[in-house]
């Protein structure tokens, strides 16, 4: 089981990093701003949207599937329109009919799946899977409170994942190659176990990488690790 700690990026350590936009990859700025984005459609009051439905979804404890527009998107990431915050900690299927599109899903474990475009999808914590669209994807986890295991299907170039609750002074990393896809392990506090289906650890050190992982921290100091898909 190899360790990553060798690979990882480090962000630069001057004040500035922390300001989206400033002194870092755009993939940098797109992560900051769908975890701001994130923190703030799923605790403020939203706008519902007219039909027809953005989003069908399905409550696996309870087997009760559903439609709905959502409501507008309140966020500031471009390309996003409607949203569908889920706070219940039942098991959920949440499936975008549509481009452009923020899900949120609480504690369960749960199933979000993209379509094309621009799209946030945040499971916080829980056994999840994530499947990508066809557009620019960031997928977000939050172990805080509790630990997650994240399946990202479709993570493919220009996507990213970041896990908020991770750093690296608090948590260490391990890689396994399985036939599931790769397994990047943490250990620490809180955990999370993320699977990559389709890689493996030559995609994280060979000559020309196709993931690239780091740490860095949002403008309001929210610690996170991060996957690009280069």
């Amino acid at each position: 089981m190899p360790d990553i700690s060798d690979i990882l990026v480090d962000s630069p350590t001057t004040p500035i990093n922390s300001l989206v936009g400033v002194g870092q990859p755009p993939y940098l700025t797109d992560i900051k701003t769908a975890i701001m984005d994130a923190e703030k459609v799923e605790t403020t009051p939203s706008t519902p949207l007219p039909s027809p439905a953005n989003f069908q979804a399905i409550d696996l404890t309870n087997n009760a599937p559903n439609s709905t527009p959502g409501d507008k998107f309140a966020g500031v990431t471009t390309g996003i329109t409607a949203q569908d915050i889920n706070p219940t900690p039942d098991n959920l299927f949440v499936l975008a009919l549509t481009p452009g599109t923020f899900i949120a899903t609480n504690t369960g474990n749960d199933i979000l799946v993209a379509a094309g475009g621009r799209n946030i999808l945040d499971a916080t914590s829980g056994h999840d899977t994530f499947i990508g669209g066809s557009g620019q994807d960031t997928f977000l986890a939050d172990i805080r409170a509790s630990s997650a295991t994240d399946t990202l299907v479709n993570f493919k170039s220009g996507d990213d994942l970041a896990v908020v609750g991770l750093t690296r002074a608090d948590f260490s990393y391990a890689v396994t190659d399985t036939p599931s896809g790769m397994h990047i392990d943490t250990v620490g506090k809180t955990s999370d176990s993320i699977v990559l289906p389709g890689y493996t650890f030559n995609d994280l050190t060979g000559a020309t990488p196709r993931l690239k992982i780091g740490f860095d921290k949002t403008p309001d100091g929210l610690s996170f690790l991060y996957i690009h898909a280069n």
